[in-house]
């Protein structure tokens, strides 16, 4: 599996690269940016990622935002419905006003609050079909 994980706090990223390194190859981003661009390259070279994890509170693209652009990328490349990357948006921001935007207006797959804890990872994997 390609994972892909976007957040500007280096031990977060460490955290998640550690829940996520046994279940296949995770990239790194500090950004919203540096998450679509990768996120772009990758549906070029036609191996997209299989997991995103987006960080909503990010610089220069939020987490809706490259979810959005994302979401806009695999369109464009004409990914088939179904097919599309798994977008899990993480976050400490716990409010019903972020959820909704992350799901209506981006299209994630899930949502996990951080603290994050690596049953809690496995279990939205496996809920999505990512693990056994």
């Amino acid at each position: 599996m390609r994972i892909l994980i976007a957040d500007d706090e280096p031990a977060n990223l460490l955290i998640l690269e550690r829940y996520l390194s046994s279940c296949g190859t995770c990239t790194l981003a500090a950004d919203g940016k540096q998450a679509v661009d990768l996120f772009s390259q990758a549906l070029e070279e036609a191996s997209p990622f299989n997991l995103v994890c987006l960080d909503i509170v990010m610089p220069v693209f939020d987490g809706v935002v490259a979810l959005t652009k994302m979401r806009s990328l695999e369109a464009w490349h004409n990914v088939p419905p179904g097919q599309e990357s798994t977008i899990f948006m993480v976050t400490s921001i716990d409010t019903a006003e972020t959820m909704l935007r992350a799901f209506l207006q981006g299209g994630c797959t899930d949502y996990l609050n951080k603290p994050i804890t690596r049953e809690a990872m496995i279990k939205k994997l496996q809920q999505h079909g990512l693990i056994p």
